[in-house]
């Protein structure tokens, strides 16, 4: 599994909800949220290595790891971006 892009893709999606939640409860523009998220979290986001690698995994694997590997960037980008808006406006 690649470990470095599961990595980098849940500490981005960490962030964008961090920015996203401070953002909504801060009064901030939402212009200014935007740009802060994607122009911020958006450069650590890694999707175009993450769909190069589990192409890879499809076709030297098969199925299952390439699964595995959607599986876990979708769940850890989902948990970590809930976690950030939490966070977010709890600050």
């Amino acid at each position: 599994m690649p470990a470095g892009t599961l990595l980098a893709n849940t500490v981005a999606s960490l962030v964008v909800g961090l920015l996203a939640g401070a953002g909504s409860h801060a009064r901030v523009p939402a212009l200014a949220t935007a740009l802060l998220v994607t122009g911020i979290a958006g450069g650590l986001s890694t999707f175009s290595t993450f769909a190069y690698e589990t192409l890879i995994a499809l076709q030297e694997a098969g199925g299952g790891p390439s699964l595995l590997n959607i599986g876990l960037n979708v769940a850890a980008g989902l948990a970590a971006v809930g976690a950030g808006v939490w966070l977010g406006r709890a600050l």
